[in-house]
């Protein structure tokens, strides 16, 4: 109940209480429904040269990836987006990195170490958002 994920820059949910979560399961669980409604802060940042709805992205893409065993390609992220934004939440991940709970493999990853990068994720992740 209440999951999301973000897949496709799509903001998926889960229903967030049991008995609509209920009524969507006997209800065939249909995908659609699963979408979620954009946020009013999203909504108002339409218009203001973007910079802040990229910059939004780029730290979901980071959320996510990063709690992934195989992290993010940097590559990928530079083709995604601007160099600068993943140049930014890169240098936010230095320190970090510095303390071992992240590291850029060989092949040009970004990702938490385990176990410590994993068990400190909250805290690494928050500095993106400062």
């Amino acid at each position: 109940m209440g999951a999301t994920s973000y897949i496709n820059s799509a903001r998926l949910k889960r229903p967030p209480t049991l008995p609509t979560y209920t009524a969507w399961v006997s209800g065939g669980g249909d995908a659609k429904l699963l979408i979620g409604e954009p946020d009013l802060e999203e909504e108002s940042d339409e218009g203001v040269g973007g910079d802040e709805a990229v910059w939004d992205e780029v730290v979901e893409v980071f959320m996510v990836g990063l709690r992934m065993r195989q992290g993010l390609s940097i590559h990928d992220l530079k083709a995604r987006f601007p160099a600068a934004f993943i140049d930014r939440a890169l240098l936010a991940l230095r320190p970090h990195q510095d303390r071992g709970l992240v590291e850029t493999t060989k092949g040009g990853r970004v990702r938490l170490t385990t176990p410590d990068g994993f068990l400190f994720s909250n805290t690494v992740l928050v500095s993106l958002f400062e």
